[in-house]
């Protein structure tokens, strides 16, 4: 089955282009950091600055809670966040919002892991500088729908595996800086 038959599937919009209007309000928009936070399901402190444009949000694409985001540049897909909800949808990104019954976060794994789709982007993007997914070249994505069991399940070890590495990494980050404080404290 072909994702155009799965998804609706919108492209992101060029922030070059977008017009204020009597409706436009300060809009956050959804940079590569609430992409990669998405990806990991992982929560962050927002430690760098936040970018905003003014539009409407209603004549531009936003984030919806449980949307799926594809970036076109590194053919990785996430899913949205409550919080990143009702974001500005910049061009590098799609998004993928389900037509018929499928696990997300299956769908999520699927995209980021599985050998189907490595092979088939390695045929579409053959050739190309520049490895960017089009939206052409998304709509023809040919995936394999297992039954919904097996969709929970693979979906939801994918999500619980990237939650036990954020703990992982937010231990390993917390020991490192424990022993720096030791040593700093060594040298006074």
């Amino acid at each position: 089955m072909k994702l155009e038959d799965v998804f609706t599937i919108t492209t992101g919009y060029i922030r070059s282009r977008v017009k204020e209007d009597d409706n436009s309000i300060d809009t956050l928009v959804y940079t590569k950091e609430y992409f990669d936070s998405d990806m990991k399901y992982n929560s962050f402190k927002n430690e760098f600055d936040d970018d905003y444009i003014k539009l409407d949000p209603n004549k531009y694409p936003v984030t919806n809670e449980g949307d799926i985001i594809v970036d076109s540049l590194s053919q990785k897909a996430a899913v949205v966040k409550k919080e990143h909800e009702g974001m500005f949808v910049a061009f590098n990104y799609f998004i993928l919002r389900p037509k018929i019954k499928i696990d997300k976060d299956y769908f999520v794994s699927w995209f980021n892991l599985s050998n189907e789709v490595k092979n088939q982007l390695n045929i579409t993007l053959q050739g190309t500088i520049i490895k960017k997914l089009t939206l052409r070249q998304l709509k023809e994505l040919e995936i394999t729908i297992p039954n919904k069991e097996k969709q929970l399940l693979l979906g939801s070890l994918y999500k619980e595996s990237n939650k036990k590495l954020n703990t992982q990494q937010k231990i390993h980050l917390n020991e490192m800086d424990i022993i720096k404080k030791l040593l700093g404290d060594i040298n006074e």
